[in-house]
């Protein structure tokens, strides 16, 4: 059972409107904690280690 699967299961649980709201959450989070890593935590593995 995907990830996909999971959500469209607990949408049709919750109602129809839970699960656009979920994934929608889902991406930006997950955009955010990416960016957030790579302008906070790539720069200063930098400093320390450089290459």
């Amino acid at each position: 059972m995907s990830f996909r699967d999971s959500l469209l299961a607990l949408g049709s649980w919750n109602g129809p409107f839970f699960v656009p709201l979920f994934q929608t959450f889902t991406l930006h989070y997950s955009l955010f904690a990416i960016h957030y890593s790579l302008f906070t935590v790539a720069p200063f593995l930098y400093v320390q280690f450089p290459m």
